[in-house]
């Protein structure tokens, strides 16, 4: 990189000879820009010798101070598609004229506020620095009103950019801008970052965008590296603004290696829009133990300093994760969370300690040492998911029983169904006759998820089994697999296409709650009571209406279950009276009080005092804080304890009515009605007080009803693990992962720097 550098004064003489050329007698040509020598001249990539001809006709009114030595980068000008500009190096001939060493100064083809910094910053023996100046801007203004239109034109700054020319703007290419969309193209598409220096790839960009300098392999991961410190500092700096959040953590394994997945969340104060990032993704290489994951969860929520911050984490069912927060996750009435108080030293008076006092201090001690989680909430969609399989695996009179209850309709018809699947998946001829039949390719099930059972199923009803010759032909073609193989085919009746049908019917309201309940925008921890309740609801409306022939087993078996934990009742109903979750529910806008009687009414006006409560204490003034205080971003002033009169300013107060102001926040709750419109927005909330109903909103709804996050991180993390780069270290992997799961914070901090780099090339213009 060539720099300007500073030299200590040197003459150049005194002669009449060494003034600048007088802007009156200056004509340029082309004759006089070929004129020197071809020794001292340097063409970048992808400029020619006309170029170069142009722009040094552009200096040729300053010939006397500077020699044209370099250009490169050529780049459309902005407003003037037809034009070009370059990044230029020029020679002073002031430091240069007396044995200096060259110096260079580096400017753009359209602006020389650089080469008139040079001279500024100069005091050059013979000629004083404001004359020099004087002379300089002479010369400028003299070529400019004189109309002098050169190829490559003064920068105008004070005319303010047209809508077009903003957008050209936007538009303008530079290598910085280059490389950021192309390791943002390489990152979101979980690219090998090897393909950059690949052949093929060189060539084709070659076409695309010659002037693009494609960086090397080493060179991606640099900026990957980069990238990722980026998205860290902004992730951290968020977090640090952020009053409460939410995380979500899982386990996850592929190609024989076990990883460890966290991601949070956040609601904008200002929108109240659900935020969200990606913590890590971390190889586990030990056993998945309670104090493993402990360690591990707590190492993460500590280095991105949120430990204190978490509502809640939200996982799934899994016996190891519900073991390691139920033996440190977070207990107020833990009596080992109690710091024990010290005599001082020094005192003078011998304190008698008894052995057992000294055992629970060591205990006590013991317990700083072990790491710390957060409340744990279970993951709703997981539960539904269990509800919908484990639940209903074994039920009699529907897919279960023996002797005299040996009536099961489900299982014959869900094993001709798998059969046909699983002919579709095998065997490519299969699928294209089942293909030529239905005129599609059938949704298959996956293991893992029933949703994509439920989703299959229906396909098959609206395909395969839509009308009596549809059922035919697809009875032709599975008799035709298995005549070759010899074995009995299984033929779909219309029986069985009903049992179907009502095994959708009576699954449709758990596949529809599932899909809210993993939703990412509005996934607001203040929509699963009123979610669950409508489920619940549907189910019972199913079994009220009689209309089932088959399928009123599995509707009883989905609602209760004497005796086990299985069922609806077992698995949520303790839910609903988790004073949390209903405060969750009563400051949603878009359920509030009126849903509040339906899914507690026994408790709602509990939680109603609940809230007024809540509200009260934080407007109202405490005039003792406590120590804990301290730890709070803003304190109050010491001295407004001690005002007599700080009564008068409490809201407790009031001068026009007198009323309590717990009276007129409970007024405003009574009269809160429910908002229809999807989307939360500040304007949803009571105007009393509002910034305090925001406040307890994100308060409660912050942590997630699911860990469907974490599970599309894994996704993300399947597409960059693939078989072909399986053996990539776990510190790339992550750093992949991180960066892609925190895309837009990084791209909030791209355009930034964007935005910095062109108002200090504006400042930059304006010194010229």
């Amino acid at each position: 990189m060539f720099l300007s550098r500073s030299s200590s004064a040197m003459s150049v003489g005194s002669e009449s000879s060494d003034t600048l050329m007088s802007p009156r007698t200056f004509r340029p040509s082309s004759s006089q820009g070929m004129r020197e020598d071809n020794s001292d001249k340097h063409l970048g990539k992808g400029c020619k010798q006309e170029d170069f001809d142009e722009v040094n006709i552009s200096l040729m009114p300053f010939e006397k101070l500077f020699k044209l030595h370099k250009i490169e980068d050529p780049r459309p000008k902005l407003g003037h598609s037809d034009r070009m500009v370059f990044n230029c190096l020029a020679i002073c001939k002031l430091c240069e004229g007396y044995g200096m060493k060259k110096t260079y100064i580096k400017f753009q083809s359209d602006s020389k506020g650089n080469l008139r910094t040079h001279l500024k910053g100069k005091m050059h023996r013979g000629h004083k620095t404001a004359q020099l100046l004087d002379e300089f801007d002479d010369i400028k203004k003299a070529t400019s009103k004189k109309g002098h239109r050169l190829n490559v034109r003064e920068k105008d700054t004070s005319r303010q950019l047209s809508f077009r020319q903003a957008q050209e703007m936007s538009r303008h290419f530079t290598q910085d801008k280059g490389r950021q969309a192309w390791v943002k193209w390489f990152t979101t598409l979980c690219i090998a970052p090897s393909i950059s220096a690949h052949p093929a790839t060189r060539e084709m960009m070659k076409v695309f965008r010659p002037e693009f300098n494609l960086p090397s392999h080493t060179a991606m991961k640099n900026t990957i590296d980069d990238q990722a410190r980026k998205a860290k500092k902004e992730l951290m700096s968020i977090l640090k603004e952020a009053r409460y959040v939410a995380t979500t953590a899982d386990s996850w394994s592929a190609h024989h290696r076990a990883f460890l997945g966290c991601t949070v969340h956040w609601i904008d104060a200002e929108t109240l829009r659900r935020k969200h990032g990606t913590l890590a993704c971390k190889e586990l290489k030990s056993n998945q133990t309670k104090e493993l994951l402990a360690n591990e969860i707590y190492k993460i929520n500590s280095e991105f300093g949120i430990t204190r911050k978490i509502v809640a984490t939200t996982t799934d069912n899994g016996a190891n994760y519900c073991a390691a927060f139920a033996h440190f996750g977070d207990n107020q009435d833990d009596p080992l969370a109690v710091a024990p108080e010290h005599e001082d030293p020094d005192g003078g008076d011998v304190a008698i300690v008894s052995v057992h006092d000294l055992l629970e201090e060591e205990v006590e001690d013991e317990a700083e040492d072990l790491p710390k989680l957060p409340t744990q909430r279970r993951c709703a969609a997981h539960t539904l998911n269990l509800l919908a399989t484990t639940d209903v695996s074994k039920v009699v009179g529907w897919n279960y029983g023996t002797g005299r209850q040996a009536r099961q309709p489900f299982t014959k018809a869900a094993a001709k169904a798998q059969g046909l699947w699983n002919l579709h998946n095998r065997s490519s001829v299969v699928a294209n006759k089942i293909r030529d039949v239905v005129g599609r390719k059938l949704n298959t099930p996956c293991p893992t998820r029933w949703n994509t059972l439920y989703d299959a199923t229906e396909c098959l009803l609206k395909t395969a089994l839509k009308d009596p010759e549809t059922i035919e032909a697809i009875n032709e073609v599975m008799k035709s697999e298995a005549a070759g193989k010899r074995a009995a085919a299984p033929v779909f009746t219309e029986e069985d296409k009903e049992i179907l049908q009502e095994y959708c019917k009576v699954m449709k309201p758990v596949a529809i709650c599932l899909d809210r309940l993993q939703a990412e925008v509005n996934a607001y921890m203040g929509i699963l009571l009123p979610y669950l309740m409508l489920l619940k609801r549907d189910l019972q409306a199913i079994k009220r209406e009689g209309e089932l022939r088959y399928a009123d087993p599995l509707v009883d078996a989905l609602l209760e279950q004497d005796g086990t934990v299985h069922g609806f009742n077992n698995r949520f109903m303790h839910l609903f009276a988790d004073e949390d979750l209903l405060m969750a529910t009563l400051t949603h806008p878009n359920h509030g009080p009126f849903m509040l009687k339906h899914v507690a009414p026994a408790l709602e006006e509990d939680i109603k005092e609940r809230l007024i409560r809540e509200i009260v204490t934080s407007i109202t003034p405490d005039p003792l804080p406590s120590s804990q205080s301290q730890d709070m971003v803003t304190e109050k002033p010491k001295e407004a304890s001690d005002d007599p009169f700080a009564f008068l300013e409490s809201p407790t107060v009031m001068e026009e009515d007198g009323s309590n102001i717990g009276e007129l926040i409970k007024k405003e709750v009574d009269t809160w009605g429910r908002s229809k419109v999807a989307e939360v927005k500040p304007g949803q909330f009571p105007s009393m007080h509002r910034e305090k109903w925001i406040s307890l909103f994100i308060k409660y709804n912050t942590a997630l009803p699911s860990s469907a996050a974490v599970e599309r991180m894994f996704s993300t993390a399947g597409d960059v693990l693939r078989p072909k780069r399986a053996s990539m270290t776990s510190d790339r992997f992550e750093k992949l992962v991180f960066t892609k799961g925190n895309m837009q914070l990084l791209d909030a901090v791209l355009r930034r720097e964007r935005r910095e780099g062109e108002c200090d090339s504006e400042r930059e213009t304006d010194v010229e």
